[in-house]
């Protein structure tokens, strides 16, 4: 074969000469030799002259190819392919014409490969000779399974038809049309040929129906032993008991979502596949959600995935976004519906807060970015793109109106049915529902990078507000601070009479603002933390707000309480206040028994603990400080929750004893060490109750004995969510050769898709991290794409400026393509980390030695 250009050579979309309009797959699994064959005919219309075709295809051995049209029967002069790029082109003696319906058929050969890519196998727990294929395509994987026009825009109807062996089930996009058993072997052509093998085998074909129009990487298609519960779910056989609580996830989300876009779901059922390898959680591929056993398989706290994943079927691949540049069209909305209805507040302790700190670096991307070859398209998938995005039109329909916004994405959803959008669609949608000119309030939210700070200062009848863009290095240079963004203010006041008024319609849109207010009244900017921005009040402005705060009777919801305590820690480490003052904010608000308040008190306390864990006075006063906030809770709740506790109590009951727990308090530890070493001596997990699994493997803290227990439960477990957390557990140790021996076994023997879970548990555990980060150093030698993860999680928290020069000196030589954004992003976090560390840490100690002093008798 020649060699095509490369992508710089040449546009990365791939030519309009031709407009697909349908696919037949064939595919034959061969589950024992670990292979597949495979024969793809693909209805064209040409739409203008050519002699070439140009498609994506990788990994894949073409055979037999022809074109054929109603005057011509062609076969390619020369098939020229190119690796780097994806591509195949053939080149035709004769000049196709425009108009011309034409037929392209080619025959395939390729492995399966444990990549958790393309069309890959999977390996059971219970039983390793339990070997069964999926797919997965997202975002740019079709093309590893058969040949075709591997770009969103491109919507086709699929016809597939998979032959396997008899024994097995195969599952596809759509139901089963027609299955029969042949005996005959199947050739190397993937047809029936009694002429190729000796011997016979007994074959299952299975014929599915037509599907709609679909982006090719929405098609799927798996096969091996599965089994169904009703309605239609299908997993393994190991795995048939855990999936009944996603069965009733999957059976009430799809009315709602009708109910509220007024849209039928178009296919004729949705199955379920729980894998025990797969890379992405869950993958909404139409009619058939696929994802791991980690997410599916577990009880009501996986709920929120599935759904996710049901409302892409409903309305991200009814309408489907142009291009990937576009991807938070399909990914944010998706974000933004769930929590929407359900768990804001868990939404604003994840997803918010994870997007405004991801985006405060300036190596950071916009939401909508260009997307010029299939290394930005698989570095894209990132958090940025999923939670900024569903956070900016959270903040658009807060600011419209729940109301208007839905009926806008209906409006959108019905006029796109099918086909393709770009970003002017969904805002056209909405203006047109709200009357409000939409893309000039959100155009430079998802155009551009980063977001800002508004800082706020206070005279005599009113406010004056100055914004700038927020950096997580500190404040900007000139040429970093040229954004103006429209900022919804949502500002919160309380009137003349006592009662709270919130204005939703004041919005920001010049670098400065003055508002008339009363200001001796209570005033607080961000009401409910809805906006995508940083506020820095005057210091006696937010000790006001913070005490109010405190109140029984505040008018401050959770919500701003969190966004308070994220504002001050995130301004603190930019270097606008000290970090003092976010500590005392937080020491002020600990009295309210409120679970997403506490878990965020406690991500940022432990953030602290680990930017600091090589000053071992600060770290023994932040583990003190953590005990002081979270034993009262511990003792208040006990060890043991009621069955008539709500879901909020025994949420803060597992979070307080973690917090217990990792302040080391003693006799928290005593108490969780006791649970693991009965099960050790009896084998009873009933001392281990699911909530405290992770808590309790965390801090066995024991030596090799204890490891040893715990990696046997990580092997042997049949319940996939404590053989994950058991994987966590061996990284709870302090014994530097023992971490070597859980690195070994991170790398050598736990499934890939549990790598990043584990590895980001190193990094999270300071005895742990330093050993971690040597080994990724001197000997990984994964695939790019547990590369990307392991960067992250091996070097996120690392916070010594040597490290960051030897991480530099590291990459320096090497391939980054592939991961490059989430490089420079790691790379810039440790930077801004030793900043931090650099300049707060006297301020810290003061602290903690003035709560000594005012404590001491």
């Amino acid at each position: 074969m020649t060699t095509i250009p490369t992508s710089t050579e040449t546009s990365y979309w791939l030519p309009t000469h031709a407009r697909l309009t349908h696919y037949d797959i064939v595919i034959h699994t061969n589950l024992l030799e670990g292979k597949f064959n495979g024969i793809v005919v693909i209805n064209l219309d040409v739409m203008e002259d050519t002699s070439k075709l140009v498609f994506n295809s990788v990994n894949l051995k073409l055979s037999n190819i022809t074109l054929t049209t109603k005057s011509l029967n062609s076969t390619p002069t020369s098939i020229a392919c190119n690796k780097t790029v994806e591509r195949c082109a053939l080149c035709f003696m004769e000049v196709i014409p425009s108009g011309v319906k034409a037929q392209l058929k080619i025959v395939y050969q390729g492995e399966l490969t444990d990549s958790l890519m393309g069309y890959y196998k999977s390996i059971g727990v219970e039983d390793e000779n339990e070997i069964y294929a999926l797919t997965q395509f997202k975002p740019t994987a079709a093309r590893h399974a058969f040949p075709c026009w591997d770009e969103p825009m491109t919507k086709a109807t699929f016809s597939v038809t998979m032959v396997s062996h008899a024994d097995t089930v195969n599952l596809s996009n759509m139901p089963a049309e027609s299955e029969y058993m042949i005996n005959a072997p199947v050739g190397k052509t993937g047809q029936m040929d009694s002429t190729v093998f000796e011997g016979k085998t007994l074959w299952k074909i299975t014929q599915f129906e037509k599907s709609p129009p679909m982006s090719t990487y929405l098609v799927t298609f798996a096969n091996g032993q599965f089994e169904y519960l009703e309605s239609s779910y299908t997993t393994t056989k190991d795995m048939i008991k855990d999936t009944q609580f996603m069965l009733g996830v999957k059976m009430q989300a799809i009315p709602l979502y009708k109910e509220v876009f007024d849209i039928e779901y178009p296919l004729p059922e949705l199955d379920m596949l729980v894998a025990h390898d797969f890379n992405s959680g869950a993958m909404e591929n139409w009619g058939l959600i696929t994802g791991s056993t980690s997410c599916f398989a577990m009880d009501p706290i996986s709920e929120d995935l599935g759904t996710k994943r049901i409302s892409q079927l409903q309305f991200g691949n009814i309408t489907m976004m142009e291009w990937w540049d576009n991807l938070y069209l399909n990914e944010g909305e998706v974000n933004l519906i769930f929590p929407m209805w359900r768990l804001h507040i868990a939404f604003l302790t994840t997803n918010h807060k994870q997007a405004l700190d991801i985006n405060a670096n300036l190596s950071s991307h916009p939401v909508e970015v260009d997307c010029p070859d299939t290394d930005m398209v698989n570095q894209i998938f990132d958090d940025l793109s999923y939670s900024k995005a569903a956070s900016v039109l959270h903040m658009l329909l807060t600011y419209v109106s729940e109301e208007k916004f839905l009926k806008g994405m209906s409006l959108y959803l019905n006029k796109h049915l099918y086909t393709s959008s770009v970003t002017s669609d969904l805002w056209e949608g909405i203006q047109e529902a709200s009357g409000i000119d939409v893309p000039r309030m959100m155009d430079d939210w998802v155009k551009k990078i980063g977001f800002p700070v508004l800082t706020v200062t206070k005279n005599t009848n009113s406010i004056h507000i100055c914004q700038d863009c927020f950096l997580g290095t500190g404040p900007p240079k000139l040429e970093d601070n040229k954004m103006i963004w429209t900022v919804p203010l949502s500002l919160l006041m309380v009137n003349e009479q006592g009662d709270v008024v919130i204005d939703r319609d004041e919005v920001l849109d010049g670098c400065k603002k003055t508002i008339l207010l009363n200001v001796t009244k209570l005033w607080k900017l961000n009401a409910g933390t809805v906006t995508f921005y940083r506020v820095l009040y005057p210091p006696e402005q937010l000790v006001k707000i913070g005490m109010e705060a405190a109140r029984a009777t505040s008018p401050f919801s959770v919500e701003d309480c969190i966004g308070l305590i994220d504002d001050a820690f995130s301004l603190s480490k930019a270097g606008y206040s000290d970090v003092s003052s976010a500590l005392a904010l937080m020491e002020v608000l600990h009295n309210e028994l409120e679970y997403f308040l506490w878990q965020n008190i406690q991500d940022n306390l432990k953030l602290l603990h680990s930017v600091w864990s090589v000053y071992e006075d600060i770290v023994n006063s932040i583990q003190d400080f953590i005990v002081e906030l979270f034993t009262p809770i511990v003792d208040k709740l006990g060890y043991e929750y009621s069955s008539q506790d709500s879901a909020d109590t025994r949420e803060l009951w597992t979070l307080a004893i973690e917090g217990a727990a990792f302040g080391r308090s003693p006799k928290v530890i005593e108490e969780l060490q006791g649970h693991f070493t009965h099960h050790m001596s009896t084998g009873d997990e009933s001392k281990i109750p699911s909530e405290l699994e992770h808590i309790i493997y965390a801090t066995m803290n024991g030596g090799r004995t204890e490891w040893d227990a715990m990696k046997e439960i990580a092997i042997k477990s049949k319940d996939p969510s404590t053989g994950t957390v058991a994987c966590k557990g061996l990284t709870a140790m302090h014994d530097p050769e023992i971490a070597r021996d859980t690195w070994t076994y991170m790398m050598e023997e736990v499934r890939m898709q549990d790598l990043y879970d584990m590895s980001e548990a190193m990094g999270d555990n300071p005895q742990m991290r330093q050993v971690d980060y040597e080994l990724v150093v001197k000997k990984f030698k994964g695939n790019y794409m547990s590369f990307q993860d392991i960067v992250e999680a091996s070097f996120c928290n690392l916070s010594p400026y040597e490290d960051y020069e030897e991480a530099v000196e590291f990459f320096k030589e090497k391939d980054t393509g592939k991961y490059e954004m989430v490089l420079k992003q790691t790379l810039e976090g440790i930077q801004t980390q030793s900043a931090w560390a650099k300049q707060s840490t006297e301020d810290i100690r003061k602290w903690f030695a003035s709560r000594r002093i005012a404590d001491s008798p």
